[in-house]
């Protein structure tokens, strides 16, 4: 199990929450319009699919991110 703490909401992006991991070099790394859009060597879990390097490579993918809640 892991746990996401946000410290810090970026406007670069709107839209769905999306959790990812990359293997890009960060000086290197070219920002697209979403997140989904990632390349080299990037995974993306948005809403409940799992992408990786922009391709969609699962559907249905468990909970869907956009209907999480707070829970107290």
């Amino acid at each position: 199990m892991a746990q996401i703490k946000l410290d810090k909401v970026s406007n670069h992006w709107s839209g769905s929450i999306a959790v990812g991991v990359t293997s890009a070099t960060l000086p290197l790394l070219t920002i697209p319009p979403t997140a989904a859009e990632m390349k080299d060597g990037t995974w993306i879990v948005s809403g409940s699919c799992v992408i990786k390097d922009a391709v969609v490579v699962k559907e249905n993918y468990g909970c869907c991110l956009d209907r999480l809640q707070v829970v107290l």
